[in-house]
Protein backbone atom coordinates (compact mmCIF):
# COMPACT_ATOMS: atom_id res chain seq x y z
CA UNK A 1 0.00 0.00 0.00
CA UNK A 2 2.71 2.49 1.00
CA UNK A 3 4.83 1.59 -2.04
CA UNK A 4 1.79 2.26 -4.24
CA UNK A 5 1.30 5.63 -2.55
CA UNK A 6 4.93 6.57 -3.25
CA UNK A 7 4.61 5.43 -6.88
CA UNK A 8 1.39 7.39 -7.38
CA UNK A 9 3.00 10.52 -5.93
CA UNK A 10 5.91 10.05 -8.33
CA UNK A 11 3.57 9.71 -11.35
CA UNK A 12 1.64 12.88 -10.51
CA UNK A 13 4.59 15.06 -9.47
CA UNK A 14 5.85 17.71 -11.85
CA UNK A 15 9.36 17.78 -10.44
CA UNK A 16 11.59 16.13 -7.89
CA UNK A 17 11.08 18.78 -5.16
CA UNK A 18 7.30 18.35 -5.35
CA UNK A 19 7.72 14.56 -5.20
CA UNK A 20 10.08 14.75 -2.22
CA UNK A 21 7.76 17.08 -0.29
CA UNK A 22 4.69 14.93 -0.96
CA UNK A 23 6.54 11.73 -0.07
CA UNK A 24 7.82 13.17 3.21
CA UNK A 25 4.28 14.13 4.25
CA UNK A 26 3.08 10.60 3.41
CA UNK A 27 5.93 9.11 5.43
CA UNK A 28 5.18 11.16 8.51
CA UNK A 29 1.46 10.38 8.39
CA UNK A 30 1.74 6.56 8.27
CA UNK A 31 2.71 4.21 11.09
CA UNK A 32 4.68 0.99 10.78
CA UNK A 33 5.42 -1.99 12.96
CA UNK A 34 8.84 -3.14 11.73
CA UNK A 35 11.28 -1.48 14.11
CA UNK A 36 14.95 -1.60 15.00
CA UNK A 37 13.95 -3.50 18.15
CA UNK A 38 11.47 -6.30 18.77
CA UNK A 39 8.00 -5.21 19.86
CA UNK A 40 6.71 -8.48 21.29
CA UNK A 41 6.84 -8.54 25.14
CA UNK A 42 7.08 -12.35 25.07
CA UNK A 43 10.47 -12.05 23.38
CA UNK A 44 11.71 -9.86 26.24
CA UNK A 45 10.47 -12.45 28.76
CA UNK A 46 11.66 -15.64 27.05
CA UNK A 47 14.12 -14.44 24.36
CA UNK A 48 13.94 -15.64 20.77
CA UNK A 49 13.75 -19.40 20.29
CA UNK A 50 15.32 -18.91 16.84
CA UNK A 51 16.60 -15.85 15.03
CA UNK A 52 16.00 -15.95 11.29
CA UNK A 53 18.41 -13.63 9.49
CA UNK A 54 17.85 -12.29 5.99
CA UNK A 55 20.95 -10.40 4.86
CA UNK A 56 19.88 -8.66 1.66
CA UNK A 57 20.21 -5.04 0.48
CA UNK A 58 17.12 -5.26 -1.73
CA UNK A 59 14.35 -7.19 -0.02
CA UNK A 60 12.21 -8.07 -3.00
CA UNK A 61 9.27 -10.39 -3.69
CA UNK A 62 11.58 -13.43 -3.76
CA UNK A 63 12.94 -12.62 -0.31
CA UNK A 64 9.41 -12.06 0.97
CA UNK A 65 8.34 -15.50 -0.31
CA UNK A 66 11.33 -16.97 1.52
CA UNK A 67 10.27 -15.22 4.74
CA UNK A 68 6.69 -16.37 4.18
CA UNK A 69 7.84 -19.99 3.92
CA UNK A 70 9.82 -19.62 7.14
CA UNK A 71 6.92 -17.97 8.96
CA UNK A 72 4.63 -20.76 7.80
CA UNK A 73 6.89 -23.66 8.78
CA UNK A 74 9.01 -22.70 11.81
CA UNK A 75 7.77 -23.47 15.33
CA UNK A 76 7.26 -22.04 17.89
CA UNK A 77 5.87 -19.05 16.00
CA UNK A 78 5.39 -16.96 19.14
CA UNK A 79 9.11 -16.62 19.85
CA UNK A 80 10.69 -16.99 16.40
CA UNK A 81 12.41 -13.71 15.62
CA UNK A 82 13.30 -12.21 12.26
CA UNK A 83 16.23 -9.90 11.67
CA UNK A 84 16.21 -8.14 8.31
CA UNK A 85 19.68 -6.81 7.59
CA UNK A 86 19.37 -4.54 4.61
CA UNK A 87 20.27 -1.24 3.00
CA UNK A 88 18.46 2.09 2.72
CA UNK A 89 20.95 4.02 0.56
CA UNK A 90 18.77 3.79 -2.57
CA UNK A 91 15.84 5.32 -0.71
CA UNK A 92 18.07 8.03 0.74
CA UNK A 93 19.48 8.84 -2.70
CA UNK A 94 16.17 8.70 -4.57
CA UNK A 95 13.87 10.49 -2.15
CA UNK A 96 16.54 12.47 -0.26
CA UNK A 97 15.35 11.39 3.18
CA UNK A 98 17.26 11.46 6.43
CA UNK A 99 18.29 8.11 7.93
CA UNK A 100 15.30 7.55 10.23
CA UNK A 101 12.71 8.41 7.57
CA UNK A 102 14.49 6.24 4.98
CA UNK A 103 14.45 3.38 7.50
CA UNK A 104 10.72 3.88 8.10
CA UNK A 105 10.09 3.98 4.36
CA UNK A 106 11.93 0.70 3.79
CA UNK A 107 10.02 -0.88 6.69
CA UNK A 108 6.68 0.22 5.23
CA UNK A 109 7.53 -1.03 1.76
CA UNK A 110 8.44 -4.45 3.21
CA UNK A 111 5.36 -4.58 5.42
CA UNK A 112 3.01 -3.60 2.60
CA UNK A 113 4.41 -6.36 0.37
CA UNK A 114 4.58 -9.04 3.11
CA UNK A 115 2.54 -12.21 2.72
CA UNK A 116 0.04 -13.28 5.47
CA UNK A 117 2.22 -15.46 7.75
CA UNK A 118 5.20 -13.10 7.71
CA UNK A 119 2.86 -10.13 8.11
CA UNK A 120 1.51 -11.82 11.24
CA UNK A 121 5.05 -12.03 12.62
CA UNK A 122 5.53 -8.33 11.83
CA UNK A 123 2.30 -7.38 13.59
CA UNK A 124 3.28 -9.46 16.66
CA UNK A 125 6.51 -7.50 16.93
CA UNK A 126 8.78 -10.43 16.06
CA UNK A 127 10.55 -8.62 13.21
CA UNK A 128 13.27 -6.05 13.46
CA UNK A 129 15.40 -4.41 10.82
CA UNK A 130 18.93 -3.07 10.76
CA UNK A 131 21.04 -1.36 8.15
CA UNK A 132 24.35 -3.00 7.29
CA UNK A 133 27.34 -0.65 7.38
CA UNK A 134 28.93 -1.57 4.06
CA UNK A 135 32.09 0.40 4.85
CA UNK A 136 32.69 -1.38 8.15
CA UNK A 137 32.44 -4.79 6.51
CA UNK A 138 34.36 -3.77 3.34
CA UNK A 139 31.45 -4.43 1.00
CA UNK A 140 31.83 -3.05 -2.53
CA UNK A 141 28.59 -1.10 -2.41
CA UNK A 142 25.81 -0.12 -0.02
CA UNK A 143 23.14 -1.74 -2.18
CA UNK A 144 24.87 -4.51 -4.12
CA UNK A 145 26.05 -7.22 -1.75
CA UNK A 146 25.13 -10.85 -1.52
CA UNK A 147 24.14 -13.33 1.11
CA UNK A 148 25.98 -15.23 2.27
CA UNK A 149 28.99 -12.99 2.19
CA UNK A 150 32.27 -12.57 3.98
CA UNK A 151 30.44 -10.37 6.48
CA UNK A 152 29.51 -13.48 8.46
CA UNK A 153 33.25 -14.15 8.89
CA UNK A 154 33.91 -10.68 10.31
CA UNK A 155 34.56 -10.80 14.06
CA UNK A 156 32.40 -7.73 14.77
CA UNK A 157 29.39 -9.12 12.91
CA UNK A 158 28.49 -11.57 15.68
CA UNK A 159 28.62 -8.93 18.42
CA UNK A 160 26.04 -6.65 19.99
CA UNK A 161 26.08 -4.17 17.11
CA UNK A 162 24.16 -6.58 14.88
CA UNK A 163 22.46 -8.85 17.43
CA UNK A 164 20.64 -8.09 20.67
CA UNK A 165 20.69 -9.95 23.96
CA UNK A 166 17.21 -11.24 23.04
CA UNK A 167 18.30 -12.85 19.78
CA UNK A 168 18.79 -16.60 19.89
CA UNK A 169 22.16 -18.29 19.71
CA UNK A 170 20.44 -20.50 17.15
CA UNK A 171 20.54 -18.62 13.86
CA UNK A 172 18.91 -19.58 10.58
CA UNK A 173 20.36 -17.53 7.72
CA UNK A 174 18.07 -17.49 4.71
CA UNK A 175 18.52 -16.19 1.17
CA UNK A 176 15.97 -14.88 -1.28
CA UNK A 177 16.19 -18.07 -3.34
CA UNK A 178 15.41 -20.43 -0.45
CA UNK A 179 12.12 -21.96 0.61
CA UNK A 180 11.32 -24.02 3.70
CA UNK A 181 8.78 -26.65 2.62
CA UNK A 182 8.33 -28.72 5.79
CA UNK A 183 7.73 -27.88 9.44
CA UNK A 184 10.82 -27.25 11.54
CA UNK A 185 10.38 -27.37 15.30
CA UNK A 186 12.99 -25.57 17.35
CA UNK A 187 13.46 -27.20 20.76
CA UNK A 188 14.10 -24.56 23.38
Amino acid sequence: MFAIQVYNIWKTSNNFDEFAAATKSTITSTSHTIRTTYGNPEIYEKNCSLTVVLFDPNIDKHALWTLESVADNIYPKETTCYLLQTSICQIQAFIKLPYEQALETKARIIQDAAKPNFLSAIKKGNVRMSVIDHNKYSLDSCDDFYSPSNVSLHIDYWGDLEFTEYDSDTILMVQSDGIICHPLHINC
